[in-house]
């Protein structure tokens, strides 16, 4: 300790001296005066609000490792701080960094050239936004494996809180630097202010929240199987691992509720037994799917399910109403957030990177939005408002990924979607919410709600596969259900049809093959599907064929290959692309130099319509990659599933969407992301398998009389 001290010491004199030769050197004017009585009132003054700021950081950035001492316990400290030491390191090296810029934005300020000051402080913003998402990022992955290496595993304090420490750390780097400029310019009353304002409530939350959440923290390793006691129920029995020798030793049994193996031994205390791999995991006896949901979580996904259907472009509101209730039901995660994000799956980490790629994509091409200031100055307005749209999808992704690994809830869902699009569909049957739109030839496209037709037809076709699935794929049905769900299939096409959506028919027929070519056990069920799969697309094709505007339209492209403009799109697209393959053009930006391109004078912003081709224009092949990985776990884990409890149905749906998306982008639709999830969490199913026929009867033993026996040497009760 004494050794450390005497650095500390030893590098501020060292500090000191090269400061002093510095200005000496460099500063004509330095040297010693009499200051005047103002200059030295002002000059004490600003002194005291610097100090002042100085005293109320050092105590923010010091006041949780007190507060965790205070509250919990010297053990929570440590575990605490070695977590944290990383992030705390990223910190110092960048308040190094940008302290080294401040002097030259502080003598741009006093030039009085504000714009340029300006625009400094959004590079010092953008380097650091940079920099904090790195380093928060290689912190995430890899300070597990550090604190291993360096001091062991027991000093790791969890992922969530290894996440909260990071945010901290961000957090923390855009204030300094915010703080720096604002010191620089020599008024910082303001700023101490609000310092000392965010303190006290700071410390005050900390310590409150400390006392709620600190097992978390520190606590958490040492008290390990207490914990594991407390949360299992079982009361003051000791709890142990097993023992494999000594006396009075018995095979475990299986317990008939939560699978914990209990054991008895010649001793009057009862004990209780975690299995050893169990705890070298870090798992709870029961299975976090095992436990009940909270009822106001799963009605608040279900009702998200449910308003997938009915959005509402003519509404009077700004909100979209999937838009609401999926923030409705991330609020309600937050009731049982071990239940929605304890398990992070390898596509929300890609999906992530991705929105990292969407959001360096639309910094530096925000600076250069041409296309978008041509038109409309709210280039950051609308790129923002697309951000959230697809970090609201991602999260809803990432809730419903853990969900949906309850396939009773998964069976839920379905039911609510099919019912939901049963429901929409009747709305432009009975004429309530109708909305027609004359196209080329004097066709209508009938949709309801004023929604786009392409989009009604494919969450009305995913609606479509959901119910047959629930009728051939998920167990029995009685006659009447499926009587009633051919009813509602009936009633879903004619709707599909009305549209007049190619692309959504082509993907519905693309949805009842895959679910009919795979998935099931025995020959009869296979046999089943296909003959009811060919059934309904005998019905789509010959109602579609009876329509006039999806004959039209068909004959329309089949004759001149008109693709509603896509035919001029596309190629557009592809030159984009290759003009800026690497970071793309920006969000929104693209959209609006794609209707330059293509000379548009009515509709200046024209959509890509094509999931892949926006994501390559927007955010080049940075952003496309990671999007692709994580697009291709969920769809290998929807393939893997066909052999377990949902069969095809996931893998169907997933197509159905997909091929929707090839001509259409429905990047931040709420349904994409839901398939996505139910994709990867229908792998986890249990595995199905074919009954094996019974073994046969076999007759009893012949027995032998008993002096037969005897004289053959035999036991009167063996057999032969």
């Amino acid at each position: 300790m004494v050794g450390a001290a005497g650095a500390q010491i030893a590098f501020a004199t060292l500090m000191g001296l090269c400061f002093w030769w510095v200005v000496r050197k460099y500063v004509p004017w330095f040297g010693v005066a009499r200051p005047t009585r103002t200059e030295i009132r002002g000059l004490l003054g600003l002194s005291l609000w610097y100090s002042a700021g100085e005293a109320i950081t050092k105590l923010l950035l010091a006041s949780d490792v007190i507060i965790l001492g205070m509250v919990l316990s010297p053990t929570a400290v440590t575990t605490y701080a070695l977590t944290g030491y990383a992030a705390r390191m990223a910190v110092n090296i960048h308040v190094l960094a940008a302290g080294g810029a401040i002097p030259g934005i502080g003598g741009v300020i006093g030039l009085r050239q504000y714009q340029k000051a300006f625009a400094l402080r959004n590079e010092l913003l953008a380097v650091t936004w940079l920099f904090a998402t790195t380093i928060g990022a290689a912190i995430l992955l890899w300070n597990r494996s550090f604190l291993t290496l360096w001091v062991g595993p027991g000093n790791y304090a969890g992922p969530w809180v290894n996440l909260l420490i990071v945010c901290t750390m961000a957090q923390t780097a855009f204030v300094r630097s915010d703080a720096y400029v604002i010191d620089a310019t020599l008024q910082p009353r303001q700023r101490v202010l609000v310092a000392g304002i965010a303190a006290a409530l700071t410390i005050g939350l900390a310590t409150l929240l400390s006392i709620r959440f600190g097992h978390l923290c520190g606590s958490r390793r040492p008290d390990r199987h207490a914990a594991l006691a407390r949360l299992g129920g079982w009361g003051r029995r000791h709890v142990s691992r097993p023992a494999r020798h000594g006396p009075g030793h018995r095979p475990a049994r299986r317990g008939p509720d939560n699978g914990v193996a209990t054991r008895a031994r010649a001793r009057p205390q009862a004990h209780v037994t975690v299995p050893a791999v169990q705890l070298r995991l870090g798992r709870l006896p029961a299975a976090p799917e095992q436990r009940p949901l909270n009822p106001l979580l799963r009605w608040m996904f279900l009702l998200l399910v449910f308003s997938i259907p009915f959005e509402y472009p003519d509404r009077s509101f700004p909100i979209e109403i999937p838009t609401i209730t999926a923030g409705l039901f991330l609020f309600a995660t937050l009731l049982q957030p071990s239940a929605c994000y304890a398990r992070r799956p390898g596509a929300v980490l890609w999906f992530l990177v991705y929105l990292y790629m969407f959001s360096l994509g639309a910094a530096l091409n925000g600076r250069d939005a041409v296309a978008t200031h041509l038109i409309t100055p709210d280039y950051w307005a609308q790129v923002f408002k697309l951000f959230l749209l697809e970090l609201e999808a991602v999260l809803v992704f990432w809730a419903a990924a853990n969900l949906l690994r309850s396939p009773k809830l998964a069976r839920e869902m379905l039911t609510t979607l099919a019912v939901a699009c049963a429901i929409f569909a009747l709305l432009p049957v009975l004429g309530i919410a109708r909305t027609a739109r004359v196209q080329w030839g004097g066709v209508e496209r009938i949709t309801a709600l004023g929604q786009n037709a392409n989009t009604s037809a494919m969450i009305l076709s995913a609606g479509l596969i959901a119910l047959v699935g629930l009728q051939y794929g998920l167990g029995r049905t009685s006659t009447w259900r499926r009587a009633l769900g051919w009813a509602v299939m009936a009633l879903i096409v004619i709707t599909v049809v009305e549209t007049g959506s190619r692309i959504s028919l082509l993907a519905l027929a693309m949805g009842l093959t895959v679910f009919a070519l795979g998935g099931m056990h025995t020959a009869w069920a296979k046999v089943r599907n296909a003959f009811v799969t060919a059934l309904a697309l005998g019905f789509v094709v010959a109602v579609a064929y009876n329509s006039p505007v999806m004959r039209t339209r068909f004959e329309d492209t089949v004759e001149h290959g008109a693709l509603a403009g896509r035919e001029r799109i596309y190629p557009a697209l592809g030159q984009m692309f290759t003009e800026r393959p690497l970071i793309g053009w920006g969000p929104v930006n693209n959209k609006y130099e794609l209707g330059i391109r293509l000379d548009e004078r009515i509709r200046r912003r024209r959509d890509a319509h094509n999931l892949i081709l926006e994501v390559l224009s927007a955010s080049g092949l940075l952003g496309a990659v990671p999007f692709l990985a994580g697009l291709g776990l969920c769809t290998m884990a929807a393939w893997r599933a066909r052999r377990r409890e949902h069969g095809m149905l996931a893998f169907a749906l997933l197509a159905l969407v997909m091929t929707a998306n090839m001509s259409g982008n429905w990047i931040a639709s709420k349904l994409l992301w839901l398939i996505l999830a139910y994709g990867l969490a229908s792998a986890t199913y249990p595995p199905t398998t074919v009954p094996l026929p019974a073994p046969p009867v076999l007759p009893p033993w012949p027995t032998l009389p008993l002096d037969a026996s005897r004289r053959r040497g035999l036991a009167p009760t063996a057999r032969s």
